[in-house]
Order: C-alpha cells, then sequence, then structure tokens
C-alpha cells in the first residue's frame, strides 16, 4: 500500500488535472513502493556525482533520488521538503519545466532502512523536528555533452560561453534563468544543474529557494545569450496568482522549525516571507519583460536592469614579499569552498591592496590564506572567520590579519 503524505491535499492541484497527477506522481510512488526489489544501491552522487542528494537508489536505467534525515546534518528536515515541493510545483505550473518531478511523501523509513545494510550512514534517521517522510525525485539521464558544461564552467571564457550555446535548447535554457530568478534559488554547486539527454539544463537540489537575488552561474556565464520570444511569451502569459496558488497548496504541510545560525537554536519556519519574496520576483521579471516586449534582451541586459548580480568587493592592505599572494576560501556562495586547492585567487593593485568581487546575493563568510610560491606554503587567517553582508564592501588593513 502506497501511503500518501496525509498534509499533502493533492485534489487541491487545481493547475494540475487527475490525469497528470496519476501520470506523473503516482508513476514516481510506484517506483519508489518497488525499491524492495533494488539490487543496486550508490551512494550520495554514485551514478551521477552532479546531483548531490541524501540517497540514491538504481534500478536498470531507471532512477529515482531519495532525500531523508541524516544522522550528522539532518539533510531533509521537514521545511526541506516543503522547499523542493515548491520548487518543482512553480516550475510545473509556470510551464518552464526544468526541475524533474519532485514530491514530498510521509513514510518510508523502514522500506529504506530494509534495503540498506544496518552499519550504513545513509539509513533513515528521523529529524531534531520529528519529520518522518522523504523527498523524491524523478531521475535524469546525463547528456554526454555534460562534459562540455563541466569544462565550461571551470574555464568561463568565451569561447566556452559560445560552445555551450550551441549545444543547449535556447527555449529551455531561458526557461532555466527564468526560475533561478523567479524563485531566487542559490546555487549551491555547480554539480546541482545537468544537461539531459536533450540538452536541456536541469536543476536539482532545491532547497534553496526563496533569496531576493539568485547567484546562478547561468547569469553570469551566458551575458550575450538572447532571451528567445517563445519562453517570453509563455512567462507573460502566466498570471501572477499561480504563486500564491502554489503556497496556498502548500500549507497542507504540518508546521516546523528551522535552525537559526545567528541565534543557534530552532525557530518556527515562516514560508510567507519566502513566498513574499517569490512573489515580488516574478512580478519584478514579468514588468521588465513586459516593457521591453518589442526589442532584443540579452541576458546582461536583464541582469544590469533588476541588479540580479550583487557583488562583495573584499580589499586587504598587507605589505607581501616577493612570490607571495592573497587568495580566500569560504562559503555562502557557488564560487567559495573551503578547499584550500579551489581558494580564489585576489589581485594586486599599487600600494600592496589586495582585491576581488564576488558575486554575492546573500551573505557569506571567508578566511583569507598566504601564500608563498617558491616553498608552497599556504598559511590560514587566525580567528574567526569574517562575514558580510549582501553587496557590503569590505576594507582590511594588516593590523586586522595574521596568518598561521
Amino acid at each position: 500500500m502506497i501511503q500518501i503524505d496525509p498534509y499533502y491535499n493533492y485534489g487541491s492541484l487545481r493547475a494540475i488535472t487527475s490525469h497528470e497527477i496519476d501520470g506523473v506522481f503516482v508513476d514516481l510512488v510506484n517506483k519508489l513502493n518497488n525499491l524492495s526489489s533494488v539490487n543496486e544501491v550508490v551512494r550520495s552522487g554514485g551514478s551521477s556525482r552532479h546531483v548531490q542528494v541524501g540517497t540514491v537508489l538504481s534500478r536498470k536505467k531507471e532512477q529515482i533520488f531519495i532525500k531523508c534525515p541524516h544522522p550528522e546534518n539532518h539533510i531533509l528536515n521537514a521545511h526541506l521538503a516543503q522547499l523542493d515541493q515548491i520548487a518543482f510545483l512553480i516550475s510545473n505550473r509556470l510551464n518552464l519545466n526544468v526541475v524533474p518531478v519532485t514530491i514530498a511523501i510521509e513514510g518510508y523509513k523502514d522500506l529504506i532502512n530494509q534495503i540498506l545494510e544496518d552499519d550504513d550512514d545513509r539509513r533513515y534517521f528521523i529529524s531534531q523536528n520529528g519529520y518522518e517522510g522523504v523527498s523524491v525525485q524523478e531521475g535524469v539521464e546525463a547528456h554526454q555533452d555534460q562534459l562540455h558544461l563541466d569544462k565550461a564552467m571551470m574555464e568561463n571564457s568565451p569561447a566556452a560561453e559560445t560552445d555551450l550555446l550551441a549545444k543547449l535548447d535556447a527555449d529551455q535554457l531561458c526557461n532555466a534563468i527564468f526560475f533561478n530568478i523567479i524563485t531566487g534559488r542559490r546555487d549551491a554547486r555547480e554539480e546541482n544543474s545537468l544537461i539531459d539527454r536533450c540538452n536541456r539544463i536541469v536543476e536539482f537540489d532545491n532547497e534553496f529557494i526563496g533569496l531576493e537575488k539568485t547567484d546562478s552561474w547561468l547569469l553570469d556565464f551566458f551575458p550575450n545569450f538572447i532571451l528567445p520570444q517563445k519562453p517570453i511569451a509563455n512567462l507573460l502569459s502566466k498570471d501572477i496568482s499561480i504563486i500564491d496558488g502554489v503556497f496556498k497548496d502548500m500549507s497542507h504541510f504540518p508546521s516546523c522549525t528551522i535552525w537559526d545560525r545567528k541565534e543557534k537554536c530552532y525557530v518556527p519556519f515562516n514560508p510567507k516571507k519566502i513566498q513574499e519574496t517569490i512573489f515580488a520576483n516574478f512580478k519584478m521579471l514579468r514588468d521588465f519583460l513586459s516593457n521591453h516586449s518589442e526589442k532584443v534582451i540579452k541576458l546582461r541586459d536583464l541582469t544590469m536592469n533588476l541588479n540580479l548580480l550583487a557583488s562583495t568587493t573584499i580589499r586587504v592592505h598587507l605589505d607581501t614579499q616577493w612570490g607571495q599572494s592573497l587568495s580566500i576560501c569560504g562559503a555562502g556562495t557557488r564560487k567559495l569552498a573551503w578547499e584550500e586547492k579551489k581558494a580564489l585567487p585576489m589581485n594586486w593593485t599599487p600600494g600592496n591592496i589586495w582585491s576581488i568581487s564576488i558575486p554575492a546575493p546573500q551573505p557569506i563568510c571567508f578566511k583569507i590564506l598566504l601564500k608563498t610560491e617558491d616553498t608552497g606554503e599556504c598559511k590560514w587567517m587566525n580567528g574567526k572567520n569574517i562575514e558580510t553582508l549582501p553587496g557590503q564592501d569590505l576594507n582590511l588593513s594588516s593590523k586586522q590579519l595574521s596568518f598561521r
């Protein structure tokens, strides 16, 4: 027997017909329900390293991706399940079709633990806020041109942009851009984007939505991309009330809590604020497209006019020696990482001022690294991580820094 989340009222999905519910959601649930016969269980990202999820279970060529609470970082709390579901419904109802079919379902703890070994760290654990469900996504088979995506994002060059644009479906790429802008999606890592077999961008891991500005790599990688008329016309045909309808349907989820990093405690999760932000993002985008419907719109024009690529500039005044350089590691935006080999180099300017600008539509935290080329030595900045707000510029002097 399939146990559907009792808090989610499928009858209220007014924008989706009962036939589509049977053909989309029920098909996905049926696959989940057949997991008892799965003979291959792989680690997160094991079958496709471009999908970073809590648990991946695959059966022959069919794949479904399952997120469930994890004992250490609680990969799926109730609010994350809701955000994953909201992202799919927005993609579906606006006819953007960039998110795989996603459904949050109650139960399946026993089935998942039955499949996984007792010592497998992916076994199901109930999260701190008591959510006993999973978030399930339809699997997508990567296209061979996924390699071009990896290489292009690493090179970040005009030639790479042109090469990749020639391979992608232009209408669907535009829809992916619209989706990221509307949902205010944070691109946690590049691997969350996938090119499928039809040369379309597919967005996974949509648990970080509701920001006023997205940091999607699409916005700064394809500045010369001309927005096609078909996806523009599609978006302008959608009533703005669709966003309210999505959140009304999601109200059937139980109330839950979310960890507040600043207060260091659990606080009530408030989807109302996320709804207001997504509503405002959608209205802002529709208004711009409507006012420029007679013109050719490049992505650069869109991002500049809507101020979507907010950045943080960091300047450090430090008298370095010959052969030394500064770089930064951190978190909060897709360009930052805590791995030394992924540190972003800072640029030297006269007066021994080192600077760097980072697209950061949300708060970031970082540390500065001092590298010596001859010896290969790398020293990390002492003390706590430095934090900045979106769009905030920061000036640091040598008196504020020491390295170990």
